[in-house]
Order: C-alpha cells, then structure tokens, then sequence
C-alpha cells in the first residue's frame, strides 16, 4: 500500500506503525563522486556534490529517488546514464555532455542537471507526448535550479516534469509549475 504524505490516510498509517522505515543511506565513496567529474570534465553543482557525499549515494529525493553514482549490480546509475549520452544526436549533442540524470519518474521521464553551471539548472527528458517527426523535443530545460528543484521535493511542491504542446504556437516545451496544477507528494 502506497499512502501519501499530508493524507489521513498517511497520519493513521504512520500512527499504527505501517509504513516500513526506508533504509539508512549510505554516502558515496570520495571516488565515484571523482569519476563522475572526470567524466564531465567538470565539478558537480556543490549541493548536488554535498548530497552524495553528506546524504547518501542515491536512494532520496523525487521520483523513484537519486540515481547512485555507480551501481554495478544493475547498472542504472549516473555513470552508466551518462555513458550512455554518447548516443545522443540532433540538437541535444551540444548539451549531452553536461547533463547528468538525476532521478527516474517512471515511463522514461527523467530529472537532469546541468553541469555548466555550478547553480545546476535543470532538464527533462519526457517521450511520451513527443511527435515522432521531431525526437529532439522531448528533451528541455526547466524553470529552477539544483537547489530549487530540491527544496521544492523538500517541502512537497516538487512536480514530475511534463512536455506539453504550447497551445498558441504548436511548438513542444516543458509545462510550467502553474500549468502542473497539483503537486507529487513524497511516498
């Protein structure tokens, strides 16, 4: 059973000791958070860099939780994701280098950092509205930094990111807050 923070149905569970605790983080290893700026060729956003180092190697945070660093048992980390950028082609090669998935939202949505900027502003990956003659749009930039991106998943604002078709122009773009209406809420 899935129950909400901010529900009832969150507090009566809470209250008679449903809801298994997560387990303790782990902070990633000094090197893989090295591997990870190697690869880059740049330092991570210094509170994405505190979060692995201070918190834990993934596992917190929106969607199905931070990526980790590395994971070699399943593969389904930064490293690999960023590997993996390689591929890209089109109008996202320019960018592909410096962006790092962050977190997973499930049916091939992603949250992305930009590494160009030690602010980290952040991207999205969203396929499933995407037209088919134009691939490039499912990927684009969002409003808030790192630092927002994260305060708003702290305090229960946070949105899972979504493409839409502008109505006036046709043109594909990221929604804005407003036009996400209602919040994700924290499992």
């Amino acid at each position: 059973m899935v129950y909400f923070k901010g529900t009832p149905e969150y507090d009566t569970a809470l209250a008679s000791g449903l809801p298994d605790p997560l387990p303790p983080l782990t902070p990633a290893p000094e090197e893989a958070v090295r591997e990870c700026e190697e690869l880059l060729g740049r330092p991570l956003p210094p509170l994405l860099r505190r979060c692995y180092l201070e918190l834990g190697d993934g596992g917190f945070g929106p969607g199905y939780g931070l990526l980790p660093l590395r994971d070699p048992e399943n593969g389904h980390s930064i490293i690999s994701a960023f590997e993996r950028r390689a591929e890209w082609s089109g109008t996202w090669r320019p960018v592909a280098g410096s962006l790092l998935s962050l977190c997973d939202w499930g049916c091939g949505i992603e949250s992305l950092v930009d590494c160009r900027n030690p602010s980290g502003g952040m991207w999205a990956i969203d396929p499933n509205p995407a037209p088919e003659d134009d691939p490039d749009a499912m990927l684009f930039p969002q409003e808030f930094t790192f630092t927002e991106w994260m305060r708003r998943w702290a305090d229960g604002t946070l949105q899972q990111p979504c493409l839409v078709q502008d109505g006036e122009t046709g043109l594909w773009r990221g929604a804005t807050s407003t036009e996400l209406g209602t919040p994700w809420r924290s499992v």
